[in-house]
């Protein structure tokens, strides 16, 4: 009967430190690469701006 009182105490004690780490814990933000970040960069831009390319007039029939 002791044993379960004294079990029954500590796992208050752990739930509380618990409930303390979690309020203290910063929230989790996700990693972005270097890499995906200029990619994301790239399509906001392609999306304002037209994609230019070198070559002018009409498509030719070699393109396919």
């Amino acid at each position: 009967e002791e044993f379960d009182e004294e079990v029954q105490k500590e796992l208050r004690v752990v739930k509380q430190l618990w409930a303390d780490m979690a309020e203290q814990e910063k929230p989790f933000m996700p990693f972005v690469s270097r890499s995906r970040k200029k990619k994301d960069k790239q399509k906001v831009r392609n999306a304002v701006q037209p994609y230019h390319t070198r070559s002018k007039g009409p498509p030719s029939h070699m393109s396919l």
